[in-house]
């Protein structure tokens, strides 16, 4: 009759079940029968048995005749070695979160790449309108200087269709300058010329001058209208309008007015004042040197080296780039009656706020990293993980078939499917899979 007998030199960790039916067997060395009646007062029978059956398979329980003792060294065969799963494991869920967070990044390169679209088309847009209002605001004012210039402009034209100036008598003519200067306080001379450049009539009390080589002079004796930017002996800018006085289409004389540039001052100023403080507008003569700055002591100085690209990339009026003091500027280059007007704007306040929405834009996409990055995080705990547990456990019921690993016990504690899906899974390792393998 054979009996079961244990195996000392068996190196095979012990536990559960098979502690109590090792210690069973060294005691007794039982035969067949008693054996399946120690197993049939076990709780768990099934589970009791496939311990058995593990213990015979891995040699620490033997089968030998009555009154033989087992052998000192194991049988011959090849050793039973659990294979390590641990790596397989750990690369199968390094593969999973890598095609989790590919997924999730697929899903993320839509509005990412969106947000970046939104940002070239908002440049964009912020370029072409700041072009529109640099534009319209360098025409509107442009268009208040070609006004100041006109009026001015007007008053010696009508001037010099009056009979007493067309007279060239200076009694009379200096009555008629006299008037003009006091109705227009910011015309601080109007004088009348004769052929020869010398003063025959004044509106102040100074003496007679000659103005041959001016060149008002010469245009308007030659039947011309003419003005021209002039810096006064106490060094503010003024203009100088002349018009040619005809008698029967026969020019006789020029009458000339010096007019303050004032009032074109304050409307260079007042542009700065209500567009901030790194925006201004310049006024510049036909020489390209300035004659209206907000900051006085910039006028007389050039701008020639300033929009000598400008000039010769486009003839004249437009956009172009420059800086000061290693400082880009946008400006605006517009013609008007007496000179050049530049709109100039820093950059930085150009795109002050397109910055501010940058900076709110890369505050919304790094929290959605973060969310991206917590998402990830989440599904790979709560999902891959899981799903990894109930994978080993799998796995070992199909290399062991007679217990239950820690983690599908683990994962059967979810009160979801996937703990669901566990539990069914440890109960078909305990119950079931001795169906299986003893068909």
């Amino acid at each position: 009759m054979n009996r079961y007998k244990y195996n000392p030199d068996a190196n095979t960790q012990i536990d559960g079940y098979s502690i109590d039916l090792v210690q069973f067997i060294k005691r007794r060395s039982p035969t067949a029968k008693e054996i399946e009646q120690y197993i049939k007062q076990q709780p768990n029978s099934i589970k009791a048995n496939n311990h058995l059956k593990r213990l015979i398979r891995e040699r620490v329980i033997q089968i030998v005749p009555n009154g033989v003792s087992p052998p000192t060294t194991l049988l011959p065969g090849p050793p039973m070695k659990r294979p390590s799963k641990q790596p397989e494991n750990s690369k199968r869920q390094m593969n999973s979160t890598v095609i989790l967070f590919i997924a999730f990044l697929l899903v993320m390169a839509i509005p990412l790449a969106f947000s970046l679209n939104s940002f070239q088309l908002a440049d964009k847009r912020l370029y072409d309108n700041t072009e529109r209002h640099i534009e319209l605001a360098a025409a509107k004012l442009a268009g208040e200087i070609d006004q100041w210039v006109d009026r001015n402009e007007h008053i010696i034209r009508l001037a010099a269709q009056l009979p007493d100036i067309i007279s060239m008598a200076p009694e009379r003519q200096r009555v008629v300058l006299q008037t003009i200067q006091d109705m227009h306080p910011w015309i601080y001379l109007v004088h009348t010329l004769n052929l020869k450049g010398k003063n025959v009539a004044r509106s102040d009390d100074h003496l007679s001058m000659l103005f041959s080589d001016r060149k008002y002079f010469k245009a308007s004796k030659a039947g011309q209208r003419y003005k021209q930017y002039v810096l006064r002996t106490n060094k503010s800018p003024a203009v100088v309008f002349s018009m040619p006085v005809k008698k029967n289409d026969r020019v006789i004389g020029v009458l000339a007015s010096g007019v303050s540039m004032a009032a074109v001052e304050a409307l260079i100023k007042s542009w700065r004042t209500s567009t901030g403080q790194t925006s201004s507008a310049v006024l510049l003569d036909r020489d390209y040197q300035v004659i209206a700055h907000p900051v006085a002591q910039k006028i007389g100085t050039s701008y020639r080296d300033r929009i000598s690209n400008s000039l010769a990339s486009q003839e004249g009026e437009g956009l172009f780039e420059f800086n000061v003091k290693k400082k880009p500027y946008i400006g605006y280059l517009i013609e008007t009656d007496i000179g050049w007007l530049i709109i100039q704007l820093a950059k930085r306040d150009l795109y002050a706020d397109s910055i501010l929405e940058r900076q709110y834009a890369s505050l919304w996409l790094g929290g959605a990293l973060a969310i991206f990055a917590l998402m990830i995080w989440f599904c790979h705990h709560w999902f891959t993980v899981r799903i990894a547990h109930i994978t080993s456990g799998i796995r070992q019921i199909l290399l062991n078939r007679e217990f239950v690993n820690a983690e599908l016990v683990l994962a059967a504690r979810r009160r979801d499917q996937l703990g669901e899906l566990a539990k069914l899974i440890s109960e078909f390792g305990q119950d079931g899979t001795h169906k299986i393998f003893n068909r």
